[in-house]
């Protein structure tokens, strides 16, 4: 009887079994389809421009944001906007594996759908709020109000796990940025602009203080790891005019041409010195740069899968520009115009604009001019002619015909303002161009 009991009582439990599955109360199995999410290519670029925007008035608001600083700053956050974007770009390759010390980033899940401007926007969020750390609290507001402005639009529409991965995503993509970046040396170069236990040399035409402060800006920073390390070679820029007080000298008739220059500034030359000095407080010259590249983009109707690429390209030729500037400046230690008009030729000459607070050659806006024209002739139009309204309330647009008179103009600036010579200016083109090229051989596609 026992026995027949025990028999029942098991017929009873796999009949519930069975029903139970019947009705679908067991655990769903795990879904390992791919899930096919929206191409990067379907949403406005605007997101983009909402966060590089945002990026250049961090700059001009935040002490210590010099230009090399603004350059590696915008290099990180656009190598971040790429890698976020790129799985939402059909053939698009990451950069890890490519860069100097970057062997691997984040991957996404293939069986998870993704929003990548979502990505996108949460990895620049993160990255601008640990590269801005010293920026005061409205600024950080600002970051943070933009973050969930993005955050509420694009999750309409959207379901809770997509949302969740894309969240996830950015994060951690920014996060491996920012690891990487830890590491390249310029950690802290804004709260370190002029490092008190860098002792000037006292050298036969070395830079000298031309102002109270007496230590240069940032004498470490060629010493940072660029992007690649073929951009740092001094061989990349030509060797400058033997220095000499002798006025039968190569190196005494080149700083004359700035002291007789100045003495016959037309208005024009000297609205270009002022157009394009962009100094303390300003969105620095790398910000201009990169500013001027996304506008003439959305002017090219460029979509996010050529945008973020173009931006990418060019904000880390501009990081490894600065360095390799640094590092030859540094390397070489030539005092600035003033210096040496004051010591030979006339104790009473100032220079227009304020001297720069480092040595003279090579000159680095020349240089980032170089970059910008080489990256712009070769990703967008060889004989690309535009507006540049970023004075814009200050002074009046200048309208270029193409590349080179841009170039002209930006490096000009700086002789019309008597801080710099032509050798310096001519060499920062030349070797510009150089980091610039070797910056293009990467594939990103």
């Amino acid at each position: 009887m026992k026995t027949i009991i025990a028999y029942l009582i098991l017929i009873v439990v796999f009949i519930s079994s069975c029903k139970k599955k019947e009705a679908g109360t067991d655990p769903k199995p795990v879904d390992t389809k791919k899930k096919d999410s929206a191409l990067a290519i379907t949403y406005d670029v605007k997101f983009i421009t909402d966060w590089t925007n945002l990026h250049k008035s961090l700059i001009k608001s935040t002490a210590g944001f010099m230009p090399p600083v603004a350059a590696r700053s915008l290099a990180y956050a656009n190598l971040a906007l790429f890698e976020s974007l790129r799985p939402g770009i059909p053939e698009a390759m990451s950069l890890a594996g490519q860069l100097n010390g970057l062997d691997k980033l984040p991957l996404t899940d293939s069986t998870k759908e993704y929003h990548w401007a979502l990505t996108a926007s949460t990895s620049q969020a993160l990255i601008l709020k640990e590269l801005f750390t010293g920026t005061s609290d409205k600024n950080q507001l600002k970051i943070d109000s933009l973050r969930l402005f993005y955050e509420a639009k694009y999750k309409t529409g959207l379901n809770d796990a997509a949302f969740q991965n894309s969240l996830k995503f950015g994060s951690e993509m920014a996060n491996a940025i920012l690891t990487y970046s830890k590491k390249d040396g310029g950690l802290t170069g804004y709260a370190n602009n002029f490092p008190q236990n860098y002792t000037v040399p006292n050298l036969a035409g070395a830079w000298k203080p031309t102002s109270g402060q007496k230590t240069p800006l940032l004498p470490n920073w060629g010493n940072n790891r660029p992007f690649l390390i073929k951009n740092i070679g001094l061989d990349l820029v030509e060797k400058p005019i033997t220095f000499s007080f002798d006025k039968t000298s190569d190196f005494y008739k080149e700083v004359r041409k700035v002291y007789l220059q100045g003495q016959i500034l037309t208005d024009s030359q000297k609205n270009t010195a002022k157009f394009f000095d962009f100094g303390i407080g300003t969105i620095s010259t790398p910000g201009h740069l990169l500013g001027l590249a996304q506008t003439l983009s959305i002017e090219k109707l460029y979509k996010v899968d050529k945008m973020a690429p173009l931006l990418a390209k060019l904000s880390l030729a501009l990081n490894d520009a600065y360095i390799l500037a640094w590092r030859s400046k540094y390397a070489n230690n030539i005092m600035r115009p003033q210096t040496y008009i004051n010591d030979a030729i006339d104790p009473k000459w100032r220079s227009s604009l304020g001297n720069p607070l480092y040595p003279e050659f090579p000159s680095d806006h020349a240089m980032a001019a170089s970059v910008f024209k080489e990256i712009m002739s070769k990703e967008v139009a060889a004989d690309l002619g535009f507006l540049d309204d970023s004075q814009k309330g200050v002074y009046d647009l200048r309208s270029y015909e193409n590349l080179d008179l841009f170039v002209s103009d930006y490096s000009n600036s700086r002789i019309f303002g008597g801080v710099q010579t032509n050798m310096s200016s001519n060499a920062g083109i030349k070797a510009g161009k150089k980091v610039a090229e070797n910056i293009l051989t990467l594939k990103l596609k």
